[in-house]
């Protein structure tokens, strides 16, 4: 994996988790100009022509990719899933959405949801990270050991409950950006088919992790419609109460008391919302001890 591919991962995941700005000491910085001097001197090695056609053959389908997601975002592909007939046990219904949504990007690494699909409880992300697309899985490595305490911690399995993102992969969420729906902020047809998740499901109450995806469900140009605002409130999103909050990964990158507690107080009004009995213990969790 490239340097750049690194520092770009790195930099989504902690916007993904709440960060708005990184700071970077003065050592930092010089580290970075000297990168960059030196790729500027460094002199350009003649390419075997085989190793030209890999990279241009690389390049061009990656493009392709990002320009059939751009496509598929016009009314024709959103009506296929807006109209689609879903029938069944709800893991039939899930399993159809999933295969028709598959079929229309059939170039493209997806991560699904995954879980219970009668869940009470639901977590939604922006977009899969690296981790997450190598494996096809939903909270892998640390934030998603981090998730499975959490969910102890509150008397339930990652089994019970149904995690999901809004865009199935991160060139999907490229092509949203660049054809955004005004009134939603978001890729139409990820929005469309996130609805149909939660619609199959039900649940009782679903928490948007991280400022990311609470900007693309619930856009908003005012302060009192902030994620910082809001982080913790129950609102409404459709037909579906929603709390948001953040996202494991920040905990681990913040790794602060303070953010730990704010984060437990949301996870305890999830509880309240599905009748989860909260003990005493369970509400001194990450108090001041002094």
């Amino acid at each position: 994996m490239s340097l750049n591919t690194i520092l770009r991962e790195s930099l989504r995941r902690l916007q993904r988790s709440g960060e708005e700005s990184v700071f970077l000491s003065e050592a930092s910085i010089a580290e970075i100009n000297a990168l960059k001097n030196s790729k500027k001197e460094r002199p350009k090695t003649q390419e075997s022509p085989t190793a030209t056609q890999v990279s241009k053959s690389k390049e061009a389908d990656e493009n392709a990719s990002i320009s059939q997601a751009t496509a598929l975002a016009s009314s024709e592909q959103l009506n296929s899933i807006k109209n689609l007939k879903l029938e069944g046990s709800n893991e039939a219904q899930i399993e159809t959405l999933n295969e028709s949504f598959k079929s229309l990007f059939p170039q493209l690494k997806l991560v699904l949801g995954s879980g219970a699909h009668n869940a009470k409880l639901v977590f939604i992300s922006e977009l899969p990270s690296a981790d997450e697309l190598s494996q096809k899985a939903l909270f892998v490595a640390e934030p998603g050991v981090l998730l499975d305490k959490i969910l102890k911690a509150m008397g339930l399995d990652r089994s019970e409950v149904y995690t999901t993102t809004l865009f199935k992969s991160p060139k999907l969420a490229l092509a949203g950006a660049n054809s955004t729906n005004l009134k939603t902020g978001s890729s139409p047809i990820a929005v469309e088919y996130l609805k149909k998740e939660l619609a199959i499901i039900q649940p009782t109450i679903t928490v948007l992790l991280g400022t990311s995806i609470y900007s693309h469900l619930l856009p908003s140009t005012t302060a009192e419609g902030s994620f910082s605002e809001n982080r913790g409130k129950v609102l409404s999103y459709g037909d579906f109460e929603i709390i948001p909050s953040f996202h494991p990964a920040y905990l681990l990158l913040k790794n602060c008391l303070d953010t730990k507690r704010l984060f437990w107080e949301d996870m305890m009004r999830v509880m309240e919302k599905l009748d989860l009995e909260i003990s005493d213990q369970q509400k001194a969790y990450f108090l001041s001890k002094n």
